[in-house]
């Protein structure tokens, strides 16, 4: 499996490289697994004397992959998270919270390697675990919601959503709840409204301060254009999205971005440009799986 992973990555390179080459396209192509999660970190999980310090590196290297978007890696270490929240036999509030916290990582690792019905047992694992006084709670919620969009399942996406409303109590969540809320009426054709939602936390002064949830707002917008066929705009604001993308190493929006690129020069039948941006997308896919 190994051998065949690395045969499809050095014909993916060369493909892309020889295209690069003819015409000049800014598409990035990595070829190895950008390392996002410092050794000092490793070192201090291993050399942990507590549990309790444990989970905590335990976390801050999930949290790490979840903002990278290195699914793998961010299932690993989920996993890791939750067996040894559930064989601490001191059961104390920051465990459960722990555990809590590993059906979120799982969750979305799944979802994001396209394991979509796994990815709605964690969440409703870690929903029914939960209490909607914990922190978590409405994250895992919204996180739901957005597979069953992703599932193309509607009515049970809006009925979660419905419990969710758009406040600014948690501006992370309020800007999140803004993402799958446009994403909904995207997919229910309802373009001026997801505009109106999207442009709105856009203009908010703090979403500066979420460069991830403001460029995943951004990527709506996207989808809105590839749907209206405003092809020139699509490119235009793609490429800016998977260059802040890149720059801040969020690597899973910039492989949704570079796929938008594609998309938009397919419509456009310019099939060499939009073969070597899906092209450099599947490279990056094949070599994210895998375990940092």
């Amino acid at each position: 499996m190994q051998i065949r992973k690395t045969l499809l990555i050095v014909i993916g390179l060369l493909f892309f490289t020889g295209l690069a080459q003819e015409k000049r396209y800014d598409f990035t192509a990595f070829g190895y697994l950008p390392k996002v999660v410092s050794n000092d970190y490793f070192l201090k999980l291993n050399n942990a004397q507590t549990k309790e310090i444990r989970f905590q590196y335990l976390d801050t290297i999930s949290l790490i992959y979840l903002r990278s978007g290195h699914a793998d890696s961010l299932m690993h270490y989920g996993k890791l998270l939750k067996e040894e929240t559930l064989s601490d036999d001191l059961n104390s509030e920051n465990t459960e919270n722990f555990n809590l916290k590993a059906f979120y990582y799982q969750g979305v690792a799944a979802q994001k390697m396209g394991l979509l019905d796994e990815a709605i047992q964690s969440y409703i694992q870690g929903i029914e675990a939960s209490t909607s006084n914990d922190f978590i709670h409405k994250y895992l919620k919204l996180q739901l919601a957005e597979t069953y969009l992703y599932k193309g399942e509607l009515e049970k996406a809006k009925a979660v959503l419905e419990e969710l409303p758009q406040l600014k109590r948690q501006l992370d969540f309020y800007l999140k709840n803004g993402v799958v809320k446009s994403l909904f009426l995207i997919q229910n054709n309802d373009y001026d409204l997801a505009k109106n939602i999207i442009n709105k936390a856009l203009s908010e002064n703090f979403v500066k301060d979420y460069p991830k949830l403001k460029l995943e707002l951004e990527l709506n917008l996207s989808k809105i254009q590839l749907r209206q066929e405003n092809y020139s705009e699509l490119i235009k604001s793609s490429n800016s999205i998977k260059n802040n993308a890149l720059n801040e190493s969020f690597y899973d929006l910039y492989i949704e971005a570079s796929l938008q690129v594609g998309y938009a020069y397919a419509r456009l039948k310019n099939y060499d440009v939009s073969e070597m941006a899906l092209s450099s997308a599947y490279v990056n896919t094949i070599q994210y799986n895998g375990i940092d």
